[in-house]
């Protein structure tokens, strides 16, 4: 008889301030994980756009919550499509 494989589900949202993403699963995780990113910066480039660059790492966690390991996951550099440095909206109260 075949062993039936996992089932997983993706859930991602984006709430007022952050991406989230949530994976599911119908059988126990040994981990949990907290991805987060490192050395964030804007650049301005010579055609007149606008680089992001950062590192993602994620952090492991145990059944526990005790931190297992820090890893590096990759590096982003992304072109903007949008102006980063955008001032907020002024309202009128």
């Amino acid at each position: 008889m075949a062993k039936r494989r996992p089932i997983y589900q993706l859930i991602v949202y984006v709430n007022d301030t952050h991406l989230v993403g949530e994976w599911r699963s119908d059988v126990p995780s040994l981990y949990k994980y907290k991805v987060y990113e490192k050395n964030h910066l804007f650049t301005k480039e010579y055609w007149g756009g606008y680089v992001r660059h950062n590192r993602i790492h994620r952090k492991v966690l145990n059944q526990d919550g005790k931190l297992v390991k820090d890893e590096f996951v990759t590096e982003n550099h992304a072109i903007m499509m949008y102006e980063p440095l955008l001032e907020e909206p002024k309202t009128n109260k």
